[in-house]
């Protein structure tokens, strides 16, 4: 049995070559090696696009199939403050984080404001080792979708070196730095 594929174009302008992809690729982000252009795979019929995420509901039935307008795909994490999951925003094409808190910091008024004072904080930083915000409700954040790996798999049972280490901590320094500023500026 072959596994299915469909027809996408890249969004390269120089390029605009037609291939075909493995459908489960369908509204993830691609690479053509090529032109090194990278983009969301979105299907093709006639020329044109077609949705680039079913209407269906997500592959595991204990996640939400969505949250506001955006599509979950699947948990990325879940600690004491809420979950976060992976899902793709259909009306700007494009993968994003969605943070849901967990519905005891809803229903707790001093936590729920937290939760709103966090979302419209994140939402004024530009700074490009901080996670853009794109959009948030009363039950949610929605950011950019980061791809990577987690730190334990970075760091391995070797540990890492030192020089790598402290590029990320400058990176996380700095950020920060830029955060604090940015709050002291307001106050």
């Amino acid at each position: 049995m072959s596994t299915p594929s469909i027809t996408i174009q890249c969004m390269n302008q120089a390029c605009k070559v037609k291939f075909l992809v493995p459908a489960d690729l369908t509204g993830r982000k691609v690479r053509r090696k090529e032109c090194r252009q990278s983009f969301v795979a979105t299907a093709m019929t006639n020329g044109e696009a077609i949705p680039t995420r079913p209407s269906a509901a997500p592959a595991d039935p204990s996640l939400p199939s969505t949250i506001a307008r955006f599509q979950v795909r699947s948990r990325l994490g879940s600690g004491a403050f809420g979950t976060v999951y992976r899902a793709y925003d259909p009306q700007l094409d494009r993968e994003v984080a969605v943070k849901v808190p967990h519905p005891a910091v809803l229903e707790n008024p001093k936590r729920s404001e937290r939760f709103l004072r966090e979302a419209k904080a994140a939402a004024g930083l530009r700074h490009p080792n901080i996670v853009p915000v794109y959009d948030s409700g009363p039950s949610f954040i929605a950011s950019a979708f980061i791809t990577g790996k987690p730190v334990e798999e970075v760091v391995g049972d070797h540990g890492m070196d030192s020089k790598r280490a402290a590029g990320i901590v400058r990176k996380i320094a700095d950020g920060l730095a830029y955060a604090q500023c940015l709050e002291v500026k307001r106050e």
